[in-house]
């Protein structure tokens, strides 16, 4: 749907708010990332540190940034859910409803 999209502009778009969104299934493994990376027990204090350096980087941090238009959104939910048909596993399950509440936190981010 947008092909223009290296895919490393994509991850630095949509990871901070990923992280934000899923941290809290799996806090051990979110602090071991904010201590091992970023020397610190604050997990959203190592996102946003993450989503620093991206910006560092003049990489985009939010899908306006990358002219995603906000009515795309529920085509790119639907199209990563498989037609509301396939989960994304992982620290949470992502289905339909949650990949488009990333897609519009990272929309708006």
């Amino acid at each position: 749907m947008y092909p223009e999209i290296a895919h490393g502009a994509g991850l630095a778009a949509l990871f901070p708010s990923y992280a934000r969104y899923v941290y809290k299934s799996n806090i051990e493994r979110w602090t071991k990332y904010s201590e091992c990376i970023f020397g610190t027990t604050d997990i959203l204090k190592a996102i946003s540190l993450q989503e620093e350096y991206y910006k560092s980087l003049g990489m985009p941090t939010n899908l306006k940034q990358l002219n995603v238009k906000e009515e795309d959104l529920e085509v790119l939910a639907y199209k990563t859910s498989r037609g509301k048909t396939r989960i994304l596993d992982g620290y949470m399950k992502l289905g339909y409803d949650e990949i488009l509440d990333i897609f519009k936190m990272a929309y708006n981010a």
